[in-house]
């Protein structure tokens, strides 16, 4: 069913649900009471789940019409929780995950927000020199006896194919915007692999990989889903293919009757030392969903180190490009003004 739900209004709709059936609020009054402080898309989503309930269908039954909203893994954790008399438990425990995604994204947004912001001014910047500065300097070298150097006849005829072709180039600018969203949405894995495949986002993206598939497998096992089934759901919520392959490949080896650990080991090496012994301790003792969670906890931890290290690298990166391309540009207004000086000296 096509009902957009913010992330916002989806954490706070679990977060309000688990805390009023914890303080011993039946399901349904606790729908009922959620639409009276509800507006909007959340209104009408809160109004479909009471409609379904007074039918007798289970809460699992009417999130899995909202497919955008409430994937596989949130089904089967609710789904499971609802047989077994622990929903509210699983309520909360699915709360406490999507606040913590929350709060990742949000760090991993935060860390790039500058240098992103750095090269947009940037090109703000550029784009105004391109089309009012530029043309004037243009105008006043023209009336003057002077050679132009290549540099300002190649910035001087960008300025003009701007100012006299600009609804071409906005149309390029538009084009390649929406051929960028179009390939994201239809072909989302490719175009991450290959934002992914520079090397020095590669331990990055494992690590933020890993991350996700520990926490969605702590929260799977913790609602009692069998292990074949988590991992089954939980290789659909990484980025890289090779991940998602150690993972299938991980759940061919459960379901053969073997461990989670000799299944993470293969020939790759892209799970680190580390998890797979920590996944073999978790196994032996019967505490597995306690290790997920632990690294869950340990890649997210890495994650920032290394999200620390990136910025740390693509600061000085972006500031040296945009140095650069300054100083060109000014070398490219200066040089004429250093000839026409050069001319005058000499007469």
């Amino acid at each position: 069913m096509k009902l957009h739900i913010s992330r916002e209004d989806k954490i706070v709709f679990v977060s309000n649900l688990s805390v009023m059936l914890a303080s011993g609020i039946p399901l349904f009054d606790a729908i009922v009471s959620l639409i009276e402080t509800s507006t909007g898309n959340k209104k009408k989503f809160l109004e479909i789940i009471k409609k379904d309930l007074n039918q007798g269908q289970p809460l699992s039954f009417s999130l899995a019409k909202f497919p955008d909203t409430f994937d596989a893994m949130a089904i089967h954790v609710i789904k499971n929780a609802e047989e077994s008399g622990t929903l509210k438990q699983a309520l909360k425990d699915y709360a406490i995950t999507l606040k913590k995604d929350a709060e990742f994204l949000q760090k991993v947004e935060t860390a790039l927000l500058y240098p992103v912001m750095v090269f947009i001014v940037f090109i703000s910047v550029l784009l105004l020199m391109l089309l009012f500065v530029v043309p004037r300097i243009e105008e006043v070298f023209s009336h003057l006896p002077v050679v132009l150097p290549l540099p300002t006849k190649i910035l001087m005829a960008i300025s003009h194919f701007l100012t006299n072709y600009s609804y071409i180039v906005v149309g390029a600018i538009l084009f390649a915007l929406l051929l960028f969203i179009y390939l994201y949405q239809q072909q989302r894995r490719f175009v991450l692999d290959v934002f992914f495949s520079f090397p020095v986002l590669k331990n990055l993206s494992i690590a933020i990989d890993l991350n996700r598939f520990s926490r969605t497998m702590e929260l799977l096992l913790g609602a009692g889903v069998p292990i074949v089934e988590s991992l089954s759901i939980a290789k659909n919520v990484v980025f890289r293919k090779d991940i998602e392959k150690i993972i299938i490949h991980t759940t061919h080896t459960v379901d053969s009757g073997k461990k989670v650990s000799e299944g993470l080991q293969t020939k790759e090496k892209l799970i680190p030392g580390i998890m797979i012994r920590m996944v073999e301790a978790g196994e032996k003792s019967g505490s597995l969903q306690k290790t997920m969670q632990d690294l869950a906890e340990y890649f997210e931890n890495l994650t920032s180190t290394y999200l620390k290290s990136f910025v740390t690298l693509l600061e000085p990166t972006v500031l040296l490009f945009v140095g650069i391309l300054v100083g060109l540009m000014l070398f490219a207004v200066v040089a004429p003004i250093y000839n026409l000086i050069g001319q005058l000296s000499n007469r």
